[in-house]
């Protein structure tokens, strides 16, 4: 053999070493990943989750337990008809039993937000906050139709495109802190501002350049299709890297979210009283930090909820913040900073029912207002 062939066997040598070791990684990378996905009991705060297209056909790497999907308007939804031993999302693509027809005197109530409403990490569908709303409540239906991940912007389109259909009594928004992280997203931009895109893009993206891209755009894809836990697992470690350099702000882009938030939760008020809806807003809470975290998150978010307050109390909008009323929660009422146990859910559900009585909400409907257009 000469000596260029003898290089030249090294040099595959070396690269077959190479990709057998990244082989080796990825396998145990997606072993890591279906084990904790077939996780028998809940050990985290949140269900795994994976994205399809709306025909079914999955983007995501991973078989999540939580079934998400692309869907007009609102970016991305529940998969109807799912049963899972922790949660169970209807024909409708709410969690929960399938919607029956309203007894005589009976009064609907609809929860948006994001996972906080929704109950990730919960062990049952009885222990959410609308279950235990709709028990503190007797003569009501709640129906939840919280997604993961929603922001404002998310719950709005859903709003207008399919729960004033269902002729609520009210509707529920219990949510902001999806909207205060963006507070720390380095890549925040306005003309998106409000709206959780889940990354669903740049998955869809990838699909279609192993059909319709050039062949060198589908040879650029291939490491995506041998090696997805690998690439997921070195952007992710990428991103914590880059955060502490990113992740404070300036007071301008918190003042900014805020009124992002504030503004599509006014536009939320807007077309359910145009709509003959009640309406109200419940900032949810985040648990108590320790004194060295408060002048960060904590400090943060009092201030995004100072803002927001201060905006939606001007427009009118009926307004609760769960933060407000912190002494009636315990640390161990918390899963993590955001997501609550089933006592934490059923805390907040409590203080939300008193506000509906106390206000009224359910007693009479808003007079549909004919300016509502204008309004917004």
């Amino acid at each position: 053999m000469t000596r260029a062939g003898s290089i030249l066997k090294k040099i595959l040598l070396l690269f077959l070493a190479a990709f057998l070791a990244l082989l080796l990684c990825e396998i145990i990378l997606e072993h890591l990943a279906e084990r904790s996905h077939s996780l028998p009991e809940r050990t985290k705060s949140y269900y795994s989750w994976s994205f399809y297209t709306y025909s079914g056909i999955r983007l995501s790497a991973s078989k999540g337990l939580l079934k998400l999907r692309l869907s007009p308007g609102v970016v991305y939804e529940n998969a109807p008809s799912q049963k899972t031993p922790f949660f169970s999302i209807n024909s409708s693509g709410y969690r929960g039993p399938e919607i029956s027809p309203l007894r005589p005197g009976q009064k609907r109530i609809i929860v948006v937000g994001g996972s906080t409403a929704f109950g990730t990490g919960l062990n049952s569908d009885g222990e959410t906050f609308a279950v235990h709303l709709e028990k503190l409540l007797p003569g009501t239906q709640v129906i939840n139709a919280a997604v993961i991940g929603y922001e404002s912007g998310n719950e709005l389109a859903l709003v207008a495109r399919s729960l004033i259909n269902l002729n609520p009594n009210l509707i529920i928004a219990l949510d902001g802190f999806n909207d205060f992280a963006e507070f720390h997203n380095p890549d925040w931009d306005p003309h998106v501002a409000g709206f959780n895109c889940f990354g669903v893009f740049d998955l869809a993206a990838n699909q279609i350049a192993f059909t319709w891209e050039p062949l060198g755009v589908r040879l650029e894809k291939i490491p995506h299709i041998i090696f997805p836990q690998l690439i997921n697992f070195s952007l992710n470690m990428e991103n914590r890297a880059s955060l502490p350099l990113n992740a404070i702000r300036s007071g301008n882009t918190l003042l900014a979210t805020s009124d992002v938030f504030a503004g599509n939760v006014s536009k939320m008020a807007i077309l359910s009283r145009g709509s003959g809806i009640a309406f109200l807003d419940i900032l949810q809470p985040i648990a108590p930090l320790k004194p060295k975290s408060k002048s960060g998150l904590s400090g943060n978010y009092a201030n995004f909820r100072s803002e927001v307050k201060r905006s939606l109390l001007r427009k009118d909008v009926p307004l609760l913040d769960i933060n407000a009323h912190m002494r009636s929660f315990r640390v161990q009422d918390f899963m993590d900073v955001v997501h609550l146990d089933g006592h934490g859910n059923y805390l907040m559900a409590h203080l939300a029912a008193e506000y509906i009585r106390t206000h009224n909400l359910l007693v009479k409907r808003p007079v549909p207002s004919r300016n509502c257009r204008r309004q917004l």
